[in-house]
């Protein structure tokens, strides 16, 4: 403020009564105090903003990840799968298995394809 406030005991302890000059002063330093904590909260609700359109794109992401992650495994799956059938028995006993392997590794593979 560029004016300084009035000591209160020397309002208080002059006549018992604060002058108008005193209450002015005080009102004008109220109504700049308010007017700069109305500022901060401004400025910190667009930082807060910007905080929050963050954790929406972080969200965005997120989710984004866990479903590569889910492709990658049912891809993981579908492999072990095929791994598996190749090194079992030998194919001609299961051949449904394998059939069922294949498949599995077809869908998941078609899943993936269409991916950026």
């Amino acid at each position: 403020m560029n004016t300084p406030t009035p000591r209160t005991d020397d309002a208080q302890w002059g006549t018992g009564k604060v002058t108008t000059d005193f209450a002015r002063t005080l009102e004008r330093e109220l109504a700049h105090e308010r007017e700069r904590s109305r500022l901060l909260l401004t400025a910190m609700n667009e930082r807060d903003d910007g905080y929050i359109e963050s954790r929406k794109r972080m969200s965005a992401l997120e989710s984004a990840l866990a479903a590569e992650r889910e492709k990658v495994r049912a891809l993981r799956n579908a492999l072990q799968s095929l791994h598996d059938e190749q090194n079992g028995a030998p194919l001609s006993r299961r051949r449904d298995h394998w059939q069922m392997a294949m498949n599995n590794a077809s869908s998941a593979l078609a899943a993936t394809e269409n991916t950026p």
